[in-house]
């Protein structure tokens, strides 16, 4: 089989047909596995399996959104939204009663926190796990300061993992921030 004319060119927005390079198909083939496979078998970083965005009808009928979350004096709060198109409240944590909720198939579910890593920030942490019966949320965030922000932190990004044991796991794609109520 005579070979084929294959044309690739590397962009800033990743590889793009162009000209000038001629492959056989074997090789194309080979070449092709080789990278899915190479690229199944690596973890890049944190946020590494979190998609950018989130699919909305990959969880509806699942997560819900909560509803508004008061915040008592002195209180302070961890409020998550999806990163999709339609922002959705799915969780909010509070840090002093160390419990985090989510709607869960119409219903409101109240998670204990299991373990935290990393300094706590208004009482939230980086790596936080909460259980439920048989339910593990895991949360990884980013959490940054801001000098314009009193009494709070921006969560620019970060992933929610939601695992059934014994079951399916759903990971999305969040961001929010933590605020507290002042006097």
């Amino acid at each position: 089989m005579p070979p084929i004319k294959v044309h690739i060119k590397k962009t800033t927005s990743g590889w793009r047909m162009a000209s000038g390079l001629r492959v056989a198909r074997g090789f194309i083939l080979t070449f092709m596995l080789s990278g899915l496979i190479s690229a199944c078998a690596t973890s890049p970083g944190r946020f590494s399996d979190t998609p950018d965005s989130l699919d909305e009808q990959a969880f509806t009928g699942l997560i819900g959104s909560l509803r508004p979350q008061q915040l008592r004096e002195g209180q302070c709060g961890l409020f998550l939204w999806t990163r999709s198109e339609k922002r959705e409240l799915v969780f909010f944590g509070n840090g002093a009663r160390a419990e985090g909720k989510m709607m869960i198939a119409g219903e409101e579910t109240t998670y204990t926190r299991v373990s935290a890593e990393g300094g706590a920030v208004f009482g939230q942490h980086p790596r936080q796990k909460f259980q439920s019966g048989d339910v593990t949320v895991t949360l990884i965030l980013e959490i940054e300061g801001r000098t314009n922000m009193t009494g709070g932190a921006v969560v620019p990004r970060g992933s929610l993992r939601f695992e059934q044991k014994g079951g399916w796991k759903l990971v999305l794609p969040v961001g929010g921030l933590i605020a507290c109520q002042t006097a």
